[in-house]
């Protein structure tokens, strides 16, 4: 692999700190230990003609099998299965198709008795089953001839009814450092739906002060930016439908290392990253050299080591897009016994 190992640069120097040199072996051994897995996994595209159907009307489909880490048409494929579920995920019909370089086409005919609903096609491999990861995408299904007032009065109260909303907080790293700038992703939904456009307060309840303001995006996702004092406790607020609602943001275990993906309006060949560390931590640390594995379902795809100086707790990490997978990538640091730290 080019370029597996790079140097992390602390922040505000003026310089690259200098390279050393490590062997193969040295290097590679968190890729061998027992957290990666280094066997192919394939992954699964599907296109419909359509995404709403009336019964008795045919789906045409077309399917594309490729290898997770470079997105390549899958060679070890050559059969692909089609199931089809109801709206129970019980199973209506299983067929076989042929699967040519990674591509196989073929439709499925919907029963003119089926019941308007959202319906559930699942593809798989003989492969891919080693793995028990089948992809599932949905289609909805409409019977014009059965009466729909049920389901249409059942919608309108998903979109009344205000009893069921629930807010998600994930903090970058999973945990919130002390006395650090932390981000922290939210969303916020109603009965299981997001809930777009939403003005939001957070509020530092131990002294009954707002910190900030913000509000979730269309897609009903928000972030926010503060500084954590383990000694405060915090929640988010807003009113929805006339009514205030409350979510006290959680304070899981702090690891003293903070991932932050910096997002720029500009257009680069780089994704940017900051490791932070909390002053224990780089102590602790000190001289040590730890790695940085970008990884998706196990599978390493880049490596860089770096050694920890306890003069400085943030680390910049550039990363060339070409060296990422396509789509989620995982950024975990570990250290020279393959324990990972964050």
């Amino acid at each position: 692999m080019k370029r597996v190992i790079l140097l992390l640069f602390p922040l505000l120097l003026s310089q690259f700190i200098s390279a050393q040199t490590d062997s193969l072996n040295t290097i590679s051994k968190p890729i061998n230990s027992d957290y990666f897995n280094l066997e192919e996994e394939e992954k699964f595209f599907l296109h419909t003609n359509k995404t709403t159907y009336f019964t008795g009307e045919r789906v045409w489909w077309k399917a594309y099998v490729v290898q997770d880490i470079n997105e390549k048409p899958s060679t070890n494929t050559s059969n692909l299965y089609v199931n089809f579920y109801n709206p129970e995920k019980k199973l209506i019909s299983h067929q076989l198709f042929f699967c040519d370089n990674g591509t196989s086409n073929g439709e499925i005919d919907l029963p003119e008795d089926l019941k308007s609903g959202t319906y559930y096609i699942a593809l798989d491999t003989q492969w891919n089953r080693n793995y028990n990861n089948p992809y599932t995408t949905s289609i909805q299904v409409i019977n014009t001839k059965t009466n729909n007032s049920q389901t249409q009065e059942s919608i309108a109260s998903v979109n009344e009814d205000s009893k069921n909303i629930t807010v998600e907080f994930y903090p970058e790293s999973g945990a919130l450092l002390e006395n650090i700038k932390n981000t922290v992703y939210f969303n916020i939904k109603n009965n299981g739906k997001y809930t777009p456009n939403q003005t939001v307060k957070i509020i530092n309840t131990t002294i009954q002060k707002q910190k900030l303001q913000t509000k979730t995006n269309a897609y009903g996702h928000g972030q926010f930016d503060f500084v954590y004092n383990s000694k405060n406790n915090y929640s988010l607020e807003f009113n929805y439908n006339n009514k205030d609602y409350r979510f006290t943001l959680n304070t899981n275990t702090d690891s003293g290392i903070v991932i932050h993906k910096e997002i720029k309006a500009t257009e680069s060949s780089q994704e940017k990253f900051v490791i932070k560390f909390s002053e224990e931590v780089v102590k602790k640390h000190h001289g040590e050299k730890l790695y940085t594995i970008v990884h998706r379902n196990q599978k390493p795809i880049y490596i860089k080591a770096f050694e920890i100086d306890k003069q400085y707790l943030n680390y910049g990490l550039p990363i060339e897009k070409r060296e990422l997978f396509n789509g989620v990538n995982t950024l975990t640091i570990f250290n020279t016994k393959n324990q990972p730290l964050a």
